[in-house]
């Protein structure tokens, strides 16, 4: 066998589904944080869900929001606590395995190109 062979699981083959804008019920995958890539004093979270019903089920979507940008980390916070307290820390990795809706559609930045979460409410 030559090394020019490969395989797809499928989320692979459902990766580049192109969604409408829409609400999308999504199960939260994982959530992984680094140092902000322009500002590392920053913290940005690596949002990893899937489209969780519907006929666009199972499409896998990663995201990405900052501190830097505190408001959209807030908004999801509020999604899934029902609220966001000033003082109070959450623990983001109590998301992993939840249903958020996300407002999510394909993006075409350049070359890169995917689907992405603008927006975030209680499922």
């Amino acid at each position: 066998m030559s090394n020019l062979t490969v395989s797809f699981t499928e989320s692979d083959l459902l990766a580049s589904a192109q969604l409408s804008a829409d609400w999308y019920k999504l199960l939260i995958k994982d959530i992984t944080s680094k140092p902000g890539k322009s500002d590392p004093s920053a913290t940005t979270f690596t949002v990893v869900c899937e489209v969780a019903e519907g006929p666009s089920r199972g499409v896998p979507i990663t995201t990405y929001i900052s501190t830097n940008r505190a408001g959209a980390v807030a908004e999801f916070v509020k999604a899934l606590a029902g609220s966001a307290v000033v003082g109070k820390e959450y623990d983001l990795a109590d998301a992993i395995g939840k249903h958020i809706l996300g407002w999510a559609q394909w993006t075409e930045d350049g070359a890169f190109k995917s689907n992405k979460v603008d927006a975030w409410k209680k499922a």
